[in-house]
C-alpha cells in the first residue's frame, strides 16, 4: 500500500515499455502504459515501428520508457532520439545481490525510477 501511495502523483502520466515487461507493475499500481516499443515479443522493432511508436509516445507526452536489462539498447537509444523521451533499463526479476535482491526492493527500485522521471516543460 505504501508504494501505491507514493506512486499516486504519477497517475496522470503515461509510460511506455520496450516489451511489456512492466505491464503487471503498471496495472497493480494503476499507472498508464501506452504500448510497447516492440510490436511482437522477440522481434526487433522495424525503423517504421520505432518512428510510429516514438511519435505516439511524444504526442501522448509519455514521461519515461522502461525496459529490462536484456532489451537491446540501440533500439532504446533510437526511440529516445526520435521521441525526446528518456529511457531506463531495470531488472525485472529479483537479483541475487544488488538493489533488487528482494521483491520489495525490486518494486521500490522501479517505483523510485518512475518517481525520479521529470516531465518535459
Amino acid at each position: 500500500m505504501e508504494t501505491k501511495k507514493k506512486l499516486a502523483p504519477l497517475k496522470g502520466f503515461k509510460f511506455i515499455e520496450f516489451h511489456r515487461e512492466f505491464a503487471y507493475f503498471f496495472h497493480d499500481y494503476e499507472l498508464n502504459e501506452l504500448s510497447a516499443i516492440e510490436e511482437k515479443p522477440g522481434v526487433a522493432p522495424s525503423a517504421a515501428r520505432l518512428a510510429n511508436v516514438a511519435q505516439e509516445a511524444k504526442s501522448a507526452k509519455a514521461l519515461l520508457a522502461l525496459s529490462s536489462l536484456h532489451s537491446p539498447e540501440n533500439h532504446l537509444k533510437k526511440f529516445s532520439e526520435l521521441s525526446d523521451i528518456s529511457y531506463k533499463r531495470l531488472p525485472i526479476m529479483v537479483q541475487k545481490k544488488g538493489e533488487g535482491d528482494s521483491i520489495a526492493k525490486l518494486q521500490a527500485l522501479i517505483a523510485g525510477t518512475l518517481l525520479n522521471a521529470k516531465p518535459k516543460p
